[in-house]
Order: C-alpha cells, then structure tokens, then sequence
C-alpha cells in the first residue's frame, strides 16, 4: 500500500486465514473457538472429504465429469493442501488477540477517539516497546491515552487525517498550561 495500514494487518490476515480454515474445518468449530485455538492438522475438526470447499469452478467441473474413485484422492490432496497451508501461516503469524500486531489497532484514529472500540489501556502495546517508553513513563502514557478519547471536540480536523500524519500532529497540541498534552503518546 501506498498508506499507512500496519493497524490493519492483523485483522486483514485474520479474515483471509479464517476464509482458508472455512473451506475445511466444521462450521461449529469455526464459530465456537478463537482462530489461534483451532489446529488445522487435527482430523477431527475437518469436514467429511465430499464437504471439503474446492473452489465455485472445480466443484462445476466436478459435477459434469465425475473422477469416480480419484475424486476421493483429490478431495483428500485439497484437503492436505488447505491443511498444511493453514498450519504454515498459524506457525509464522502470531493469531492471539494479545499480540503486538494485534494491539497496533491502537493506531487507527477512529478506534483511539472511540470510547466504544478503543483498547482501555495502551500499556500492553507499550510494553513490547520499552527503548521507546520507559517503565517510569508508563503512568503518564497511560493518562494521555485516556484524555485523548476525551479530547476528540479540541482536535478538530486533525481526526480525519490517515493515522500516520494524525499521530505526528497530535505531538503538538498543548494544553491549557502550554505544556505538550501528547507528546508520549504520540
């Protein structure tokens, strides 16, 4: 991308590796467990082979000429296929609702001035980054990322720049005393 969107990576890779492990995991495992918690690899939680999703066009062509008995093999390299890919990308990608890609939705401008979607404390993100914000830091990090939800009216324009320039501009507003109000957050 041209923009800024690291705060919504992990929730991008999320959708396109839930659309992955829907193609062969059972519906009800899908819905009732935490993504991070499913293992691709276990043949129980897989769909019957003829309920394995192989694509709108192959099951077409499925369905006009029969593989008779190799259909079965297919269906089972396609499942081994989907299987293994999900259990690659679950090896190199961290799935937790707790890791650091995870937390960078801090990020997005409309989540941080939301009282209703923002992350009520900014430390867990920040501790992952402590050459940045020092444990001595931590109390007034803190007091600046609530104020910033409550800050919203006197930021004006500035909440519909794209994260990057907001969070540079946000380092200059001051307060009433002429002290920086975000100058750690931001």
């Amino acid at each position: 991308s041209e923009y800024f969107r690291i705060h919504k990576v992990f929730y991008s890779i999320c959708d396109e590796y839930r659309n992955l492990m829907a193609m062969f995991i059972k519906h009800e495992v899908m819905q009732e467990c935490e993504l991070a918690d499913i293992d691709p690899l276990n043949g129980n939680l897989h769909r019957k082979l003829e309920n394995i999703d192989v694509g709108g066009r192959c099951e077409n062509l499925l369905r006009q000429k029969s593989l008779g008995d190799t259909e079965i093999i297919f269906r089972h390299d396609a499942l081994s296929f989907l299987s293994d890919l999900c259990a690659q990308i679950r090896k190199r990608f961290p799935l937790t609702r707790d890791s650091v890609l995870a937390q960078m939705r801090v990020i997005d401008v409309e989540e941080a001035l939301s009282h209703e979607k923002r992350i009520q404390s900014i430390i867990p993100l920040a501790s992952n980054f402590p050459t940045l914000v020092s444990e001595i830091e931590l109390d007034n990090l803190q007091d600046q990322w609530k104020s910033l939800a409550n800050s919203k009216q006197s930021l004006g324009e500035m909440v519909k720049l794209e994260p990057a320039i907001f969070w540079f501009n946000i380092r200059s507003v001051k307060d009433g005393n002429d002290q920086l109000k975000f100058g750690l957050l931001s």
